[in-house]
């Protein structure tokens, strides 16, 4: 039976030309992370990278599932489309509540898949060949990514927590700030399973035993990231894909348990009786700095690795970046699901990268009878963590979600007033667009019918970007109404007109700095939208991030150093096109 480890998986995509290998040495501070992001932005993601010499005895594996290719090889012969609905059923069987003579009926049916539970083994595992019972995590070659980062990062961890009273496991990925040789913070947000844990273990009021993975299978790494169903043991879902039990091991100093083959394991616990650190800023998924806010410290007791480990990593920022194709997995995997369990009308949806996982959702709907199409919105608002959704455009069944020109060109042409639906509900804690933390503004705008099939115009002139009925205004001051072409059915403001240079920034940068409660509204049949980065007219209480870009020093850097790497044609750095839009003092803007 083929072996699902994270060398297995490299020798594969070297072998089907996905890898490129890096000999020269190389820094972990900011080198690393300004090569992967040129290379994250190639077309269909660019190559996965190994860097051999970091300094450190691990070399650093980084943007292996930023691809389409890549991320769909993690699940061996089965594309992730295929796997879920099969599963779910089994799954759901499984740990239901059901009578015990209807489960085992229901089982026996799947007598084949019986055999997937993880298991745990007595002995050590491959993890456990060298064991530092002294840790000091400036052994590991861990990434410090962005300027304005305050410290290294773990980007790349399998966090593994457990109820205390039901030992329920949870395997979440919660980046993690390096504070000093043996302790980091602990970032994982209210909404997630960690956090859920965590106050368990408060209210039991002892130390909460950790464990954070790297490497192993790289399915692992991917099931980290999914938003699997409340009380789904991640790695029973693993055993179920792999059709074979994943077999554990426990921790050396924590009453907890890993999966043997995992590369590196990093021990230690929570203390809920401890005062909470700051933590942050750090150059996030958004293409923002999330800001300094409170997370619990991390506090390491050993470090277990196999002889010849390898490093994972990754970083993020303004997307395209690798944790797209994490996105574009789970968006095909839970699809057959949500259609299933929670919105029967929906055809198809999609979340286009630049709205960063949250930020727009693209649907089409069974349009049968009125109001399905609103309907089936709502659904989808209430849907796991699809209710950190922002914006929600309904379109018609003939055109294709992924094909953005098709998109905008309705878009552009049949936007209407009438189409605008604002609400407010929960925000994810990294959305900074809103008023309130973790609460903000829902925009649902229904485009399901065709009313209009011009031929796109785009016109543009100075500040001014036209698309059919919409105008893309560059102004630090919102232009009167009235001194507005007529036919313009939406106007949106933005900060520079450097953005129009480029659709997918200006795509990016209208649906981060957007709060739809505050910043759209109606006048008369006009539709007025502030998409501005920092306006005072917002009246917004709360700190602002700069986006994330690389420095001049590490840009001109890698610039030099480029044709050393022997990794093909020079790249240019993606962070320039960003720069004349971003105020380079720091993490943040204050509103005095």
């Amino acid at each position: 039976m083929k072996k699902f480890t994270l060398q297995t998986w490299i020798d594969e995509l070297e072998q089907q030309g996905e890898l490129l290998r890096i000999q020269k040495a190389v820094s972990v501070n900011q080198e690393i992370p300004e090569i992967a992001d040129r290379m994250m932005k190639q077309p269909d993601g660019g190559k996965a990278l190994l860097f051999e010499n970091t300094n450190t005895k691990f070399p650093v594996l980084i943007n292996a599932f930023g691809s389409e290719k890549r991320i769909n090889s993690v699940f061996g012969t089965k594309a992730p489309d295929n796997v879920f609905p099969e599963l779910f059923s089994v799954l759901e069987t499984l740990q239901s509540k059901s009578s015990k003579g209807k489960k085992l009926r229901e089982i026996w049916k799947q007598r084949k898949l019986l055999k997937i539970f993880p298991k745990l083994q007595q002995t050590s595992g491959a993890c456990q060949q060298v064991v530092q019972l002294d840790p000091d995590l400036s052994d590991l070659p861990i990434l410090h990514s962005w300027p304005h980062d305050p410290a290294p990062f773990v980007t790349l961890p399998m966090v593994f927590t457990q109820h205390p009273e039901t030992r329920q496991r949870n395997i979440g990925m919660y980046r993690m700030q390096v504070f000093n040789k043996n302790t980091t913070g602990m970032h994982w947000h209210r909404h997630k399973g960690g956090a859920a844990h965590f106050k368990a273990w408060q209210i039991k009021a002892e130390k909460m035993p950790v464990a954070v993975v790297l490497g192993g299978d790289p399915l692992y790494t991917y099931l980290a990231t999914a938003p699997l169903p409340e009380g789904i043991d991640e790695l029973l879902f693993c055993g179920l894909i792999r059709r074979k039990p994943v077999k554990l091991v426990k921790c050396k100093t924590q009453d907890i348990e890993v999966p043997a083959d995992a590369d590196i394991v990093i021990e230690g616990y929570v203390d809920p009786n401890e005062q909470l650190v700051d933590e942050g800023p750090f150059g996030d998924h958004t293409g923002f700095y999330s800001l300094t806010d409170k997370y619990p410290k991390f506090h390491v007791t050993a470090i277990t690795h196999k002889k010849d480990a390898i490093y994972p990593a990754t970083i993020v920022g303004i997307p395209p970046m690798e944790d797209v194709y994490f996105g574009m997995a789970t968006e095909r995997l839970f699809k057959p699901a949500i259609k299933m369990a929670i919105a029967p009308e929906l055809l198809d949806f999609h979340l286009p990268a630049e709205g960063v996982a949250h930020n727009l959702v693209l649907l089409k709907v069974r349009n049968d009878w009125p109001g399905v199409v609103a309907k089936t919105m709502h659904a989808l608002l209430g849907a796991g963590q699809m209710m950190f959704s922002k914006i929600l455009i309904a379109l018609p069944e003939s055109v294709e979600l992924t094909d953005y020109k098709s998109v905008v060109s309705h878009f552009a042409n049949n936007i209407h007033p009438n189409a605008f639906t604002i609400s407010a509900g929960p925000a994810d804690e990294l959305e900074h667009a809103s008023p309130q933390l973790v609460f903000g503004g829902k925009c649902m705008i229904d485009l399901s019918e065709v009313h209009n099939l011009d031929k796109l115009q785009i016109r543009r002139d100075g500040n001014q970007l036209n698309y059919g009925r919409v105008l893309i205004m560059a102004s630090s001051i919102a232009e009167k109404p009235e001194n507005i072409h007529p036919e313009c059915t939406l106007v949106i403001w933005v900060d520079y007109p450097g953005l129009f240079e480029d659709i997918n920034l200006l795509l990016w940068w209208i649906l981060a700095n957007t709060d739809p409660k505050r910043d759209i509204r109606r006048e008369g049949e006009r539709i007025l939208w502030d998409a501005r980065h920092l306006a005072l007219e917002k009246q917004s209480q709360r700190e602002w991030p700069n986006p994330v870009v690389a420095s001049d020093e590490m840009i001109k850097q890698v610039d030099d150093s480029w044709e050393s790497y022997k990794i093909g044609a020079f790249i240019k750095s993606p962070s320039i096109n960003a720069k004349s839009f971003v105020k380079n003092y720091g993490a943040s803007l204050k509103i005095d």
